[in-house]
C-alpha cells in the first residue's frame, strides 16, 4: 500500500509481438478483487466504470479513499491480460490528536 498526499496518475503501456497491442481499459475503485475472475465479472457490472486508456485519459487517484487501479490490456486477437497497480491511498486528512497530557516533572 502506498500513501500520497497529492493526486497521482498512472501510465500504462503494452506490447504484443504477434497480433499487436489493441487497447487498454482501466478501472479505479475502492474495491479489492482477489482474482482475475472477480475482476472480469466486474467488467459486466453496470456500475463499474471501465474507461479506455489514452494519453488524455489516464487513471487518477480519488481523494481520501483507497484507490485500486486495475487494467485490462488487449491485443488485436482479443486476448487479455489483467493487472493491478495495487492500493494507493490519496490522504489529505490531517491526523487527529486523541490525547495530550502535561505531567509535573518535579526534581
Amino acid at each position: 500500500m502506498g500513501y500520497v498526499n497529492s493526486n497521482q496518475s498512472a501510465t500504462i503501456t503494452s506490447e504484443d509481438e504477434l497480433s499487436g497491442a489493441d487497447k487498454i481499459l482501466y478501472y479505479v475503485t475502492d474495491t479489492f478483487y482477489n482474482s482475475s475472475e472477480e475482476l472480469t465479472a466486474s467488467m459486466s457490472e453496470k456500475n463499474a466504470k471501465w474507461r479506455t486508456y489514452s494519453s488524455s485519459s489516464k487513471p487518477t487517484t480519488v481523494k481520501d479513499k483507497n484507490n485500486y487501479i486495475y487494467a485490462a490490456v488487449y491485443d488485436k486477437a482479443g486476448n487479455a491480460t489483467y493487472l493491478s497497480l495495487g492500493n494507493i491511498v490519496y490522504d489529505t486528512v490531517a491526523p487527529t490528536v486523541t490525547t495530550a497530557t502535561v505531567t509535573d516533572s518535579a526534581d
